[in-house]
């Protein structure tokens, strides 16, 4: 799904918890991308890409969407941190670091496991 309205990203999360992408490009957001992924034989939620509009930026935009994601009740993976002022914000919220290898470069991240939707897949 692409949209380009900010409203329209928090509805289809929340009307589409098994959701597999979402792009938008909104006059709040520049650039989001969320799409499954998997890592570890875990299909993650994952948030690959965000830039929140520079005027927009600190007011509660980010953790909304993080909220509409939790709520999903999915693993989630915040993919390929470049802020690090994210890490300790996202320890307080129950997530633990997690880092692979992609071209020989260290893509650090940040996930949330929901073991029961976990159990859930397997079955």
């Amino acid at each position: 799904m692409f949209t380009t309205r900010t409203s329209e990203i928090f509805s289809y999360i929340k009307e589409n918890p098994d959701l597999s992408l979402l792009v938008a490009k909104t006059m709040h957001v520049e650039q989001l991308l969320i799409q499954n992924l998997e890592r570890d034989n875990i299909i993650y939620l994952s948030l690959r890409n965000i830039v929140v509009v520079e005027e927009h930026r600190r007011t509660g935009l980010f953790t909304d969407i993080l909220i509409a994601l939790e709520e999903t009740n999915r693993p989630i993976l915040i993919d390929d941190i470049k802020n690090k002022h994210l890490f300790p914000f996202l320890e307080k919220r129950k997530y633990s670091y997690y880092e692979y290898f992609k071209n020989n470069e260290k893509i650090q991240c940040m996930i949330k496991k929901v073991w029961l939707y976990n159990i859930e897949q397997l079955s």
